[in-house]
């Protein structure tokens, strides 16, 4: 399924026709990001979204990035198969709640939309408002660290848990130690928001070795596959973008929580 933003000319106010200089992400650094999905004719209504971006900021969430885009359009294309109608949805490292808002008009019952950046969590909010049309779901934000287990517990678990580039692993940020802990703390609470019915679904772009000892990690206690990948036109790196799916494999009820320190 093909996702693409909104640019002709003849489709936008005269004061949103202007060419926006280019983030680093290849994309437009606009202040507010116009998307629209394509209509399908299946939740013909959850087509056009619009999201407050924070040009300059310093966190990695503060723009649109492909991620996001691609895992959007993935939800739409399997709606159906994810059971997203009526499903309870955690996103992780929401950003700026593209995601959210799109599980939100699409079906889901209850939505919400993590971060472990404060500061972003304003931004979601406000576009989870914007953009909540005549959705019936429930939708919330809320602080949340990867890794911390009594905080997870306390959220309960999900139908669905969705994230977007949530792998990024870099030597020159942290070292190996550091983020194979991190990879960690991500499985410790994919594993605590699931029940054994729970499907995982995630963007990922392929950048360096490190970030594959995530899959290495996932592989001992989750099922791991892939979802076919979605190219979007006019939007740079959708092409290597993969979406991956999990699953957690059973365990005994005495059996300690993997991953979790």
């Amino acid at each position: 399924m093909a996702l693409m933003l909104v640019a002709q000319p003849w489709q936008l106010p005269p004061m949103f026709i202007h060419r926006a200089p280019m983030h680093l992400t290849g994309i437009p650094d606009e202040r507010v990001r116009r998307v629209r999905l394509p209509d399908s004719g299946e939740n013909a209504s959850c087509t056009q979204f619009s999201i407050e971006q924070d040009i300059g900021g310093p966190d990695t969430g503060s723009v649109l990035w492909s991620g996001s885009l691609v895992l959007s359009a993935a939800l739409r294309a399997h709606a159906t198969s994810l059971g997203l109608a009526g499903a309870s949805v955690i996103e992780l490292g929401t950003g700026l709640g593209l995601v959210a808002s799109v599980a939100r008009c699409l079906g889901a019952s209850t939505v919400l939309a993590t971060d472990g950046d404060a500061s972003i969590l304003p931004f979601c909010e406000r576009n989870l408002a914007r953009n909540q049309g005549d959705a019936d779901g429930a939708a919330a934000v809320a602080r949340l660290w990867w890794g911390d287990a009594p905080a997870a517990r306390r959220l309960g678990q999900f139908d669905l848990i969705v994230g977007a580039d949530v792998v990024y692993a870099s030597d020159s940020v942290l070292g190996h130690g550091a983020r194979e802990a991190s990879f960690a703390g991500l499985l410790c609470t994919y594993w605590l928001l699931a029940h054994e019915n729970t499907t995982i679904v995630m963007t990922y772009k392929n950048r360096n070795q490190l970030e594959a000892r995530f899959f290495e990690l996932s592989r001992l206690h989750f099922e791991v596959g892939r979802l076919p990948q979605i190219a979007i036109p006019g939007v740079p790196e959708s092409r290597e973008v993969e979406l991956h799916w999990l699953k957690r494999r059973p365990r005994s009820a005495d059996e300690p929580a993997p991953y979790c320190v």
